[in-house]
């Protein structure tokens, strides 16, 4: 059985996508072929002829694509321009990922893809595989929405994945090593080969702008714990291993809040110095920062923080994103990090829902108030799923619902007192800031559908996803 991973990567930002080295690591060592096709580095006039000619040459069955809501756009051209450049192939085209989990309808009815995967897909994927190699059906295969004879299988979930040690260590080595060479700001200037790892799945907390929100929502009634940690035996083992194959020196724990259990952190406070050796960013939530754990942090070898602020405005941020950290604890954390001598760096969104210019100076005046390192603002995007883009949608707050190659600059939303150009004006007067872009010019997704791939075009979507 021949695999081949597709990973769009629309923005272009270098660094290995932990998803797909998860999912081909999960069929190494079975007896079946893969091969990765990365977007990330094919400049745009090259990328839609370079992909068809190695899925041709690739000889694959199976098209596995990971897939965000900002990629979805990127995605549907690719697949469009396959099936007008190589209409006679039978390849079986599954899709996985955040967006096709908060958003199966509409990638199914997209008639580009046979099967949806949703949730976690590292078994989803050995089943699919091990069933297409043995000529067996795979209409009920759990997590996934399949198109069988003109109908689409809505299959149940299945549990999630209790015992995260049990999972392969992601097949780093296979990207190209300009994803490991690191782009992240580092306020003292050093290069670095920056690798990602994931110590946990799930997160505590429900904010209505995230996905974890949909998560917990689809998930409720199947059998799992929603939140779940590595132990610090294979967080040390997965560190050592991206130090040895990928000579990674510096680790960044992707999780959106580090923080779990106590005894973890204790115990990697003592050994992650002594048997990884290497620094460290992470990211946790401001209500989880004290003495005692910024001390425990400092010394399992944390050198930079990451903390989501999203706005200034504390009543919104509590009424509105159900955020329920006060600024005096997003201050005190910020404060407690310098005094460990831990860079900081802080997330903010603008352009959000009822959003006003003086709301968006509040948030730029606590930012001077809380001083972090770098200051990483984004724009507001109603993601499918989330509770906050469904009341975006059913508040008419959107011209029309159109997927952004990331959410740095534009945005869809409609204000009484801003306009695009006031949005990036006020971005700029943050203290530290940066876009976070990296090197690689962003897609031009209009040029990717020009003449030669006129039928390319994807529709713009006047609705996401509602349930």
């Amino acid at each position: 059985m021949r695999v081949l991973f597709l990973y769009p990567n629309v923005s272009r930002y270098p660094a290995i996508p932990i998803g797909v080295g998860s999912l081909i690591a999960a069929l190494q060592g079975k007896g079946h072929e893969w091969t990765l096709f990365d977007a990330t580095f094919y400049d745009d006039d090259e990328l839609m002829r370079t992909f068809i000619d190695y899925v041709r040459i690739s000889s694959c069955e199976m098209l596995a694509i990971h897939c965000t809501s900002c990629d979805w756009r990127l995605v549907q051209i690719l697949l469009a321009g396959l099936q007008e450049g190589y209409p006679e192939n039978t390849i079986i085209k599954v899709i996985g990922g955040p967006h096709p989990t908060s958003a199966p309808d509409e990638v199914i009815d997209s008639g580009l893809v046979d099967v949806v995967t949703i949730g976690e897909g590292e078994e989803t994927i050995n089943e699919l595989v091990e069933r297409v190699a043995g000529g067996r059906d795979i209409s009920l295969v759990e997590n996934c929405w399949i198109k069988t004879n003109g109908r689409i299988n809505k299959n149940r979930l299945r549990p999630l994945i209790d015992d995260l040690d049990s999972l392969p260590i992601p097949a780093w080595e296979i990207f190209d090593d300009r994803h490991v060479r690191g782009v992240e700001e580092d306020p003292k200037g050093d290069s670095q080969r920056i690798v990602g790892i994931e110590t946990s799945r799930g997160c505590p907390y429900s904010c209505t702008y995230c996905v974890n929100s949909h998560l917990r929502t689809i998930y409720k009634d199947v059998k799992g714990k929603f939140c779940r940690e590595k132990s610090a035996n294979r967080v040390i083992a997965e560190s050592r291993s991206a130090k040895e194959r990928v000579r990674a020196d510096f680790i960044k724990f992707v999780d959106d809040n580090f923080m779990g259990p106590d005894k973890r952190l204790v115990e990697l406070s003592k050994r992650f110095p002594v048997e990884v050796g290497l620094p460290l960013h992470l990211q946790v939530s401001a209500d989880k920062v004290n003495r005692r754990t910024i001390r425990l942090m400092a010394e399992m070898g944390v050198v930079r923080l990451g903390i989501g602020v999203e706005t200034g405005n504390e009543i919104y941020r509590k009424k509105i994103l159900t955020k329920f950290i006060t600024n005096e604890q997003i201050v005190e954390a910020f404060r407690l990090a310098r005094e460990y001598g831990i860079a900081t760096k802080a997330y903010y969104m603008i352009g959000l829902p009822f959003d006003r210019r003086e709301y968006i100076e509040q948030t730029i005046e606590f930012n001077e108030l809380a001083k972090p390192d770098i200051t990483f603002v984004s724009t507001y995007f109603p993601f499918p799923g989330t509770i906050l883009g469904r009341a975006v949608l059913e508040k008419n707050l959107v011209e029309h619902y159109e997927y952004l190659p990331d959410f740095y600059r534009e945005s869809i939303l409609k204000f009484d007192d801003l306009a695009a150009e006031d949005l990036q004006d006020l971005r700029r007067r943050f203290a530290n800031v940066t876009l976070n872009t990296g090197p690689f010019e962003r897609r031009d997704l209009e040029r990717l559908t020009g003449d030669n791939y006129s039928k390319t075009k994807p529709r713009k979507s006047d609705r996401a996803y509602q349930r």
